[in-house]
């Protein structure tokens, strides 16, 4: 998925106020942006996961905060 695509879906995800797809997404994208090397955006768009993720009660909240401990943003 293009960086456009998942934006797109974002934008969607927040229009509807699915929790659970925004945490998927921004999940998603912040490791798209970790991997590219924009270590604080992917930290941002993870620490955006980690909360809908909780919102939403689903299992990607592990996954965003393992990775922000990884980049000390997260306890």
């Amino acid at each position: 998925m293009t960086r456009e695509a998942l934006n797109q879906e974002i934008m969607k995800a927040h229009d509807l106020n699915d929790s659970a797809s925004l945490g998927v997404l921004y999940l998603k994208a912040g490791k798209v942006f970790i991997s590219d090397g924009d270590i604080d955006h992917g930290c941002f768009l993870l620490t955006a996961a980690y909360v809908f993720s909780l919102e939403a009660g689903i299992l990607q909240a592990k996954e965003a905060k393992d990775i922000l401990v990884n980049y000390g943003r997260e306890e």
